[in-house]
């Protein structure tokens, strides 16, 4: 399905396969014989030319690179071009096959997905969430996001490649947090939140909100478990120093009254 091309010693075309036509919109009957100097502009010219050249210096006698070709509608095409030197026996140049691979979608599909995953990124950052991303059956590594690293003291980028959570959730938590894992993994919540405190590197510990979904195979089973968590620490203080205040407030107002 590739277009192919092949060339003689002189450059000249000698062979083109119906894909090369369809592609480049000419007919072989039109191109057949002809050299870059009678097919491409002059600033065309200059790159194919430096191609061939490539080529033909290079000790393998192979090159393949990307480039923009124009058809003979003027509609641009992003390609990979590969390109064989042939040789004789006696180890002369007999000519040049080569094919030619269309990647513009490819290249089209990989730009939208670069500028997904940025707004995603600046999404991410913005809202101060930490990242995980666990795949509960194979090998395939866990990813942390960077925020992540950083809410559990981790800010020289490493972190832990299997992150047991037993390890890090406060013992007063760990009965509770437990329990809300296992009931998700079996689907009796459709999400995994929770409030718990969970210990740094450090061995300090800080409050976190983690909120996280499970993926399921056709059986139901979970096989992956992405999530977030936040750091809510300043939040609890205040809780904890407004409860503290509340009870203050009764205390005085029972004293008052029993005076």
């Amino acid at each position: 399905p590739n277009p192919i091309y092949r060339k003689d010693a002189a450059g000249r075309l000698v062979a083109v396969n119906q894909a090369w036509e369809q592609l480049l919109g000419r007919s072989r009957a039109d191109v057949l014989g002809k050299t870059n100097g009678d097919m491409h502009t002059p600033d065309a010219l200059v790159h194919a030319e430096g191609q061939d050249t490539t080529v033909l210096a290079s000790p393998s006698g192979y090159e393949a690179v990307e480039t923009f070709i124009t058809n003979a509608s003027g509609k641009q095409f992003e390609t990979i071009i590969a390109k064989k030197i042939l040789r004789r026996a006696d180890g002369s140049v007999d000519g040049m096959i080569g094919t030619i691979t269309d990647v513009t979608l490819i290249k089209k599909l990989e730009r939208e997905l670069a500028r997904q995953r940025e707004q995603l990124d600046l999404v991410i950052r913005s809202s101060q969430q930490g990242i995980w991303d666990i795949a509960l059956v194979g090998d395939t590594a866990p990813y942390y996001s960077e925020r992540f690293r950083e809410i559990l003291g981790y800010t020289d980028g490493t972190v832990p490649a299997t992150l047991r959570w037993q390890e890090h959730v406060h013992p007063d938590d760990a009965v509770e947090f437990q329990q809300r894992v296992v009931e998700h993994f079996k689907g009796l919540t459709a999400l995994f939140d929770i409030e718990s405190r969970v210990k740094c590197r450090d061995q300090r510990y800080v409050w976190v909100r983690a909120r996280a979904i499970t993926q399921r195979d056709a059986d139901g089973r979970a096989i992956r478990f992405v999530g977030s968590i936040t750091d809510i620490t300043d939040r609890k203080m205040a809780e904890v120093a407004l409860t503290d205040a509340n009870v203050r407030v009764t205390e005085a107002a029972r004293a008052k009254e029993a005076f």
